[in-house]
């Protein structure tokens, strides 16, 4: 599977990398990097919201995960970008925020906080392939 992942924390970036054996990862770690890194579609994109070190930062910010989906749902296909996208912030407001953009945008969009639960589950889905 092809995974985006937007992700600035260096032990969850270590923990992505770890599926690297089964997935096609493309990871950054700011919505700079992410538009020009951005080439879908993707099977599964994973976005946190607070990125450049911050946390619970306000989503009117433009490098935050919802930045980034905000440039995502200006595009009349986001819903062809990718098959779901999974919002792993701690950050609360920014999740909801986010999921309920892509939601409105016709996108398959949920809330999985980040955790070695959601490592694993990705995992199972590329052997599952």
């Amino acid at each position: 599977m092809n995974i985006f992942i937007l992700e600035d924390d260096l032990t969850r970036i270590d923990a992505f990398i770890t599926l690297a054996d089964v997935h096609n990862l493309t990871i950054r770690t700011s919505v700079a990097e992410a538009r020009k890194a951005w080439k879908p579609p993707y099977d599964i994109v994973c976005l946190d919201h607070d990125l450049g070190g911050e946390t619970f930062v306000s989503s009117e910010l433009e490098n935050t995960g919802a930045g980034f989906v905000r440039d995502l749902v200006q595009s009349p296909k986001v819903h062809e970008m990718a098959k779901a996208y999974i919002v792993h912030s701690w950050n609360p407001d920014g999740a909801k925020l986010m999921v309920n953009l892509l939601v409105n945008a016709k996108c398959q969009a949920m809330r999985h906080e980040f955790g070695f639960d959601l490592i694993k589950k990705l995992r199972k889905m590329g052997h599952e392939l």
